[in-house]
């Protein structure tokens, strides 16, 4: 492995005691894949690392006294030390462990690992790679499995990271590790809305589309949309996979959640002529959104556009004509301009690839009607009541997209009494 001279100096100051990289580092190493965090142990206490490390150049700071964690910092590298330790756990997926046993050697340290890609150590001032649980062969065959049967009754988080580093390394799942995952599914109830938002964040900055959908598919054939959300069904993929050409973002796995197993619950008649129609139908989106993702503990920017998102995509599943669908591009346009210029060879979703064609064709009406000649001041200094203003300009501009008025001041005017 390639190693930095502050590292191996590091290392150098363990003297006889071997210090080891782990985790994702080495597991990203052999994966020919760069990454900055570096995570490394040893069997020296956090005192004993305290005591070596003062009146040395490097800087460090104890994060962590149970876990015995300490950031070690030079230069511009950072390293994150724990001893080798055992952890003890509840049994009920709740993460977070309920005691430690530290001095123990290597081979205990690993069995506390998740999975083997992630049990693979370096001793750095020996220069070779310790395996105890098989973690190279896994690689090798592309395979995660767990290190012991345990492993997600001490800690459900770990589904999610099963599930994350299947769909970002297109990693199968061994047998007996999806079937222990899929018996623990009920134990992510367990665990906080937060570390479960935590996880989708992580997913989302690493997957493609592709595998963010094979991420959402994984989640509900374990289980655990099911002890999430509740009441899970099936269904295709309308719109979301027509994003397939754009970043992952967390709104949008949200929103592939939604469609792929919630849609059922907008089956309510989404029919709309106007901007007003439009407003309405999203009030009652918003109440349905939030009793799925509610409880999750998500800024409120994020669930407004998580709504947003899933409004757009039911109503526009139900557009039935193309006065219609120049309305829907008219209220949401300002969400849809950073998907206009997709390539067209990658979008496969051919609904939300005609609605981009119908935005690009009549971008320059849109632009028109978002830009009216008259405001809300000019309307009530006309008679137009404060409560009605915003209707009345949601009127006033969806007149001038479809050509019934316009778009000068005395034409408005007259529209708009």
């Amino acid at each position: 492995m390639n190693i930095s001279k502050n590292l191996r100096k590091l290392a150098s100051i363990f003297h006889s005691t071997p210090l080891y990289l782990v985790g994702g580092y080495v597991r990203d190493f052999l994966l020919q894949i760069n990454t900055k965090d570096i995570d490394i142990a040893s069997s020296l206490t956090t005192e004993q690392v305290v005591s070596l490390l003062s009146g040395t150049e490097f800087s460090f700071n104890v994060v962590n006294e149970k876990l015995g964690t300490i950031i070690i910092s030079i230069d511009n590298e950072r390293y994150e030390y724990t001893p080798f330790r055992v952890d003890n756990y509840k049994l009920d997926g709740s993460h977070s462990p309920t005691d430690i046993t530290f001095n123990v050697d290597i081979t205990k340290d690993s069995s506390r690992r998740d999975f083997t890609i992630n049990a693979i150590y370096y001793d750095i001032q020996n220069d070779k790679f310790v395996d105890i649980v098989g973690g190279k062969t896994d690689l090798d065959n592309c395979l995660i499995r767990m290190v012991k049967k345990d492993c997600f009754v001490e800690d459900a988080l770990r589904i999610f990271r099963m599930a994350r580093f299947s769909a970002t390394y297109a990693f199968n799942i061994e047998k007996e590790t999806l079937q222990k995952a899929k018996e623990s599914a009920n134990l992510v109830k367990n665990l906080s809305s937060e570390r479960v938002v935590d996880e989708f964040k992580k997913t989302a900055s690493k997957v493609d589309f592709e595998g963010m959908l094979y991420y959402v598919d994984l989640l509900y054939e374990i289980g655990v949309l099911k002890c999430l959300y509740n009441k899970p069904q099936q269904a295709e993929y309308l719109v979301v996979d027509g994003l397939c050409n754009y970043p992952v973002t967390t709104e949008i796995l949200y929103l592939a959640i939604i469609e792929r197993y919630y849609s059922y619950m907008f089956d309510f008649d989404m029919t709309f002529n106007s901007i007003k129609d439009i407003k309405k139908l999203e009030k009652q989106v918003d109440s349905r959104v939030l009793e799925i993702i509610g409880n999750d503990k998500l800024p409120n920017k994020t669930i407004k556009s998580i709504q947003k998102f899933v409004a757009l995509t039911r109503l526009l599943v139900s557009v039935k004509n193309t006065n219609q669908l120049d309305i829907l591009i008219l209220h949401y346009y300002n969400i849809l301009t950073k998907y206009k210029t997709r390539n067209k060879m990658f979008v496969k979703n051919s609904i939300f690839n005609n609605m981009l064609d119908r935005l690009l064709l009549i971008e320059d009406k849109i632009i028109d009607a978002n830009n009216l000649q008259i405001n809300g001041f000019d309307l009530q200094q006309l008679g137009v009541k404060p409560k009605d203003t915003a209707s009345v300009l949601d009127r006033l501009k969806q007149a001038v997209l479809l050509g019934k008025v316009d778009n000068k001041r005395e034409d408005l005017a007259k529209e708009g009494l």
